[in-house]
């Protein structure tokens, strides 16, 4: 099993009220899954994202990536199994506004031990095969919408995760590119990885293979 949630259970709690974003959520992908998860806005979406990313620990459950539990992990080895294992593609990117395109795909690879020489060489074939050779040198601000979010792909990929964690990605894009990103994302599973896909678009949610309701933490399979 490749990615596997049993019985997680989160609770954000202020002065006054508690709120339970996961309620005993179970969930597992093999290789080559696409799960979409589908609700409304505050149904639990995003963290349940963050928490099978390794970036949120429930409050009880268990989280197994590759037969390996995460958050049993100190914080340092924990992010350097997410830098190998998982790629995440974000509706609002956060690419490095100061970087260039070929430094933000580039910055996937900090902390990891490959060598500069094999992870050039890796940026330069994802630039290419998303189409932003003649985009290398620019910032983020003088990309589109639809390159800001192929950079963000290329990012993800630059280490050959496993898993794919993708939030809302076609939200900020129009339908041509959407598309585009809903193809990288299936070609990615149809090649052997695992795509973990949250979204309130239905239109989106119908590239997956598999999905799942989420409402008020609870998920539906």
């Amino acid at each position: 099993m490749l990615l596997s949630l049993e019985g997680l259970n989160k609770v954000y709690s202020t002065s006054s009220t508690k709120v339970q974003a996961l309620c005993d959520v179970s969930l597992s992908l093999s290789e080559g899954d696409f799960v979409a998860v589908q609700g409304p806005s505050g149904s639990g979406k995003s963290t349940l994202l963050l928490t099978a990313g390794t970036m949120l620990a429930p409050d009880s459950g268990r989280v197994s990536i590759l037969d390996e539990t995460p958050y049993a992990m100190p914080t340092n080895m924990r992010a350097a199994f997410r830098a190998k294992h998982i790629g995440f593609v974000f509706q609002q990117f956060h690419l490095v506004p100061y970087l260039s395109v070929f430094e933000n795909i580039q910055a996937a690879s900090l902390g990891l031990p490959a060598s500069k020489r094999m992870t050039n060489s890796k940026v330069e074939q994802l630039l290419e095969q998303f189409g932003l050779e003649s985009r290398s040198r620019h910032t983020p601000s003088q990309l589109s919408v639809g390159e800001r979010q192929r950079c963000c792909i290329a990012r993800a990929l630059l280490n050959d995760p496993k898993l794919l964690l993708a939030d809302e990605p076609s939200g900020s894009l129009d339908e041509s590119n959407a598309r585009i990103v809903m193809q990288e994302l299936r070609r990615f599973s149809q090649n052997g990885g695992a795509v973990l896909l949250v979204t309130h678009d239905s239109r989106a949610a119908q590239s997956a293979d598999r999905i799942v309701q989420m409402q008020s933490g609870v998920l539906t399979c």
